[in-house]
């Protein structure tokens, strides 16, 4: 059993855009209506290719990279969504959008969640996710979830600690990045959650 973990391309929203820390919400929102600019590299393609069963979030650009991968989705659930970014309150300096997005994932990870899920909460998200999918794997043996960078982070840690194993690295940061396969053991298999 597989369960691939595949972050979706490069969403189609200037992150050059200089904005105020109190717009951040905003542009956050039009970050999650935007589809997708770049195309998929060919380890993608494949990669997808292989798998026996296709799950995304139900956000654009999760769907829209299962489209430009050529596969059907099987399953889109809200679950699987991006662990959410907190908003800003302060009107000034202008910011790239980009790197507001970073300063608000480092201070998401140091606890601050103003508008957005906690970090707690989103790595409880991810073990049901978790679940989710090695259900799923023991259904369809090969699943490929088209998911978001810290998300799928968070879950692969959750599928780690239910002893999946990982059998392969890759830059799993960038867009298109395809993290380790996680594969159940066929000794493991009796220890899998019911």
């Amino acid at each position: 059993m597989e369960i691939n973990l595949l972050r979706h391309g490069r969403p189609a929203i200037d992150t050059s855009e200089r904005i105020v820390p109190a717009e951040f919400h905003a542009w956050m929102a039009r970050y999650d209506e935007a589809g997708v600019s770049d195309r998929p590299p060919p380890y993608a393609i494949s990669a997808s290719g292989q798998c026996q069963y296709i799950v995304c979030s139900d956000l654009l650009r999760s769907t829209h990279s299962a489209e430009l991968l050529g596969v059907a989705v099987d399953l889109a659930d809200a679950i699987f969504r991006e662990a959410g970014l907190p908003s800003f309150r302060w009107a000034g300096p202008k910011l790239h959008a980009g790197k507001l997005s970073l300063l608000a994932r480092m201070a998401w990870v140091c606890g601050y969640s103003l508008h957005c899920e906690t970090s707690g909460v989103a790595r409880s998200r991810a073990g049901k996710c978790a679940e989710r999918l090695i259900e799923l794997a023991l259904s369809h043996q090969q699943v490929l979830l088209i998911g978001h960078g810290m998300m799928n982070r968070l879950i692969g840690e959750a599928l780690r600690k239910r002893k999946w194993r990982s059998v392969r690295a890759d830059k799993v940061n960038r867009y298109w990045g395809l993290s380790p396969i996680l594969v159940m053991l066929p000794h493991d298999c009796c220890d899998a959650p019911s």
